[in-house]
């Protein structure tokens, strides 16, 4: 290592002065010089930074190590090539290299190769240019070139296309029927398309300030050209949209309906420079759309004619069906009333004649039990006159139990009196019941009509065990006609008895209830029974609706009972209850205020 300092110490004494040392220090390419066998003497600090090796590192080091390990063994025959002719086979022409960094990592490199021939020693020097940033200079140009032209061909194509499109544009612009207008931020028309023309009426010259002579609202007010929907997005900056203007150009023309929208164009700054207008002709459009509501409004007309022609159809179809249930009631109703007047008449005569002959047996009865009494005390006398005739009577009255019978026919005779009389009170209630009422009310006792209507079911009530609970209240006289009132409550009581029935009780209750309210009397017809549906109680007045099975049920009970109800000035209602069961309300004016 000494012998090699040494020999660069020589070196440098022959390369002369601190000119040539500067140079070699400042020098931007690598100077590398090796010993005539290939060992490296001297590397400048241009070399140092190109090989990344220091000095200490790198001094001695067969100059092999500076390329890649697949050029070495070329580089080692040229120096073996030397030592033997003495003569260099690359010196004084640069070449295309490659090199080695102490890292590994091979780059390209321009090399040119001299010999310095001393006394003792031969030295080559080589010149070193890295080319690895040129050559990724070069690569950079040449892809920024290859990106120019393709940019270059890009704006051409786009050039083209531009000039296809303005075209087109032109040509869209020019046929459509939408009318489309360009005005500047003062209002002057800058581009206006055929349509504009012929929707506004008027030459569009480019340059004139838009007219407003014959612009009106849509409430048929002129309109100024800052009410124009271009002046306004020129103001507000912001698209104006279906704005409705009417445009008149001549008087005795028909006008033009239009919608207009604005959209404001702005420059690189935000300033609003044009405004964009279209103008969308409505004209045939308002016109059917007046049309169609024209002809909604008559047909709504026509739908409430009908409506109300309908309803007055439904209701006198209500009012005919009702009439028809209350003749049909009636008929049937005289129907019974003759027939009961003539039952009643068949069964009064034998039941006055055996009333009669009960009253004579009853009389004669008494009058035989008096006689017998006053014979009682002739009994001793007649023991002792004829004790054989006195047994026999003993016998007699032991044998027919006297003093029993005796007891027990006035129990029998007040029980046939009472059957008697209830038969009477039957036919009579039949009577009243069904008979043709006159057309003058009269002062009914409500409690009388439902005493009478019970007396009717009495059998079916007890056959059902179906306890009657009366809660009567003192009720005033109403006027009315007894023999319809009865039927009204016979209805109710009869569909209250037929509920409970199909609630299943075992212990059903019926209560009647009277009680003075509003100048009137009210009833109330309660049960515990099945109930009414929601649904089915604001039918239950309803002509022929029923809710029992086919055959058993006309639906007109209720209906029935609501016409008499309402004939009486009275009202009826049903409801629902809570706890189960219905309750039918009636009120009933009393007979002051019903004749007031």
């Amino acid at each position: 290592m000494i012998d090699q300092i040494d020999a660069v110490r020589d070196l440098a004494e022959r390369l002369g002065s601190h000119f040539a040392a500067a140079l070699l220090h400042d020098l931007s390419d690598a100077v590398v010089v090796a010993d005539q066998v290939g060992h490296i003497v001297y590397l400048n600090p241009a070399g140092q930074r190109i090989f990344r090796y220091r000095p200490e590192a790198i001094l001695g080091m067969p100059a092999t190590v500076l390329m890649p390990a697949r050029f070495r063994a070329l580089c080692e025959e040229g120096f073996h090539c030397f030592q033997a002719t003495g003569e260099p086979n690359v010196m004084g022409r640069p070449l295309e290299f490659v090199g080695r960094r102490s890292n590994g990592e091979e780059f390209p490199l321009e090399i040119s190769i001299t010999a310095s021939y001393g006394d003792a020693e031969t030295y080559f020097i080589a010149i070193i240019r890295d080319r690895s940033e040129e050559r990724a200079l070069r690569a950079q140009i040449e892809a920024h070139a290859h990106e120019l032209q393709q940019r270059n061909e890009e704006l051409s194509r786009a050039r083209d296309l531009l000039r296809r499109q303005a075209k087109q544009l032109e040509l869209v612009f020019a046929t459509m029927t939408e009318g489309v207008v360009v005005v500047d931020a003062e209002g002057r028309l800058l581009q206006a398309n055929r349509a504009a023309e012929q929707l506004l009426g008027i030459d569009t010259t480019p340059g004139e300030r838009l007219l407003t002579a014959g612009w009106f609202s849509a409430e048929g007010k002129p309109l100024t050209s800052d009410a124009l929907p271009t002046a306004r997005a020129v103001a507000t900056g912001q698209t104006i949209r279906n704005v409705p203007v009417a445009v008149r150009r001549e008087p005795g023309l028909p006008q033009r309906e239009l919608n207009i929208s604005a959209t404001p164009l702005r420059d690189e700054k935000g300033n609003v420079t044009a405004v964009v207008g279209v103008l969308h002709d409505v004209t045939a459009q308002n016109r059917l759309v007046r049309a169609r509501e024209r002809a909604t409004a008559r047909l709504a007309r026509r739908n409430a004619e009908l409506r109300q022609r309908t309803e007055e159809l439904e209701a006198a179809l209500r009012t005919l069906a009702e009439t028809q249930a209350q003749l049909a009631q009636t008929e049937r109703l005289a129907s019974l009333g003759h027939l009961t007047a003539g039952i009643a008449h068949e069964i009064n005569n034998p039941l006055a004649f055996v009333s009669n002959n009960v009253a004579v047996l009853e009389r004669d009865w008494r009058l035989v039990m008096e006689i017998l009494q006053r014979y009682r005390p002739a009994l001793p006398t007649l023991e002792r006159i004829d004790p054989a005739l006195a047994a026999e009577i003993r016998q007699l009255e032991e044998y027919t139990d006297l003093g029993y019978v005796a007891a027990n026919l006035e129990r029998v005779f007040n029980g046939t009196n009472d059957g008697l009389r209830r038969v009477r009170d039957i036919i009579q209630s039949l009577r009243e019941f069904a008979r043709m009422e006159s057309p003058d009310r009269q002062s009914v006792d409500l409690r009388v009509c439902l005493e009478k209507a019970l007396e009717m079911v009495h059998f079916r009530l007890e056959r059902r065990a179906i306890q009657v609970v009366r809660e009567y209240g003192d009720v005033p006289m109403v006027a009315g006609h007894p023999g319809k009132l009865n039927q009204v409550f016979l209805n109710l009581i009869i569909n209250a008895m037929e509920a409970i029935e199909a609630a299943g009780h075992s212990a059903g209750i019926l209560r009647l209830r009277t009680e003075c309210v509003e100048g009137g009397a009210c009833v109330e017809i309660e049960d515990n029974g099945c109930g009414i549906s929601p649904e089915d109680l604001p039918r239950v007045f309803n002509p022929f609706f029923t809710t029992k099975e086919p055959g058993q049920g006309t639906g007109l009970g209720l209906s029935i009972s609501y016409g008499i109800i309402k004939a009486h000035d009275g009202t009826i209602e049903g409801e629902s209850l809570p706890e189960g069961g219905t309750c039918f309300r009636i009120w009933l004016p009393a007979s002051g205020a019903a004749n007031s």
